[in-house]
This record gives C-alpha cells, structure tokens and sequence, in this order.
C-alpha cells in the first residue's frame, strides 16, 4: 500500500521555484506529489548540445508536468474527500488526478465521453 503524499507548510513552498516566480501561491496548501526538482541529463550521443527534463521520473505513480499542478489543485483533500475529475477517453490530466486524488484517500468519480477521432488526429 501506498503512503499517503504529505502536505508542506507555508515556509516549506517558499523554496519552489514556482513560489518565488509566484508569491501568491504560497498562501495555498500542496501535497508533496513530486520528486522535485525534475532531472534534466545531457544527451550527448544524440546532439552535442541536447539535454533532456525527465518528467516521467517526477513521480513513482504518474510523472509528467500534471503533477507540479495538482499538488496545488489537490493540497487541501483529505482522506474520505470526495474528488471529482472529467475527461475524454484516455484523458491524462483525468487519470492523473483520480491516481493521486485516491493516493490522498479521496473518494474519486471520473466521468469521461467517447472520443472521438478526426482526420487531422
């Protein structure tokens, strides 16, 4: 099973980049989603002046760019909250926040539609 993500203090969020780029969200609770600050490695063999942001090491669950914002969006969920996220079909952002909204031991609903494909898709 699964530990439960922590929440951070105010003075914690202070040292986040993102808080000091933004001061106004230091007044928001966040859970500690994230392996921060994400992995950038250089990729030398591919070009002599690539590096690369690993986003899919930022979490042991989900990784990607979602998680740094739901640690903000789902801060202030407690265990038996009830979470509701929607979605299309094989939305990420919808996945990701049932994943760890569950990780927090919220209650989730994801509603999600069909779909549906276009010729540009």
């Amino acid at each position: 099973m699964q530990r439960a993500p922590a929440t951070t203090s105010r003075g914690e969020d202070a040292l986040l980049p993102l808080v000091r780029r933004y001061p106004a969200l230091a007044v928001l609770t966040r859970a500690v989603l994230a392996h921060l600050p994400t992995p950038v490695v250089y990729a030398g063999a591919l070009s002599p002046s690539l590096w690369i942001k690993r986003d899919d090491l930022t979490s042991d669950a989900i990784g990607g760019s979602k998680v740094r914002a739901l640690e903000f969006l789902l801060g202030r969920v407690r265990p038996g909250d009830e979470v509701l996220t929607v979605g299309g079909t094989g939305s990420t952002h919808a996945l990701t926040t049932a994943v760890f909204a569950r990780q927090l031991g919220a209650k989730v609903t994801l509603f999600s539609w069909r779909q549906e494909m276009n010729d540009s898709a």
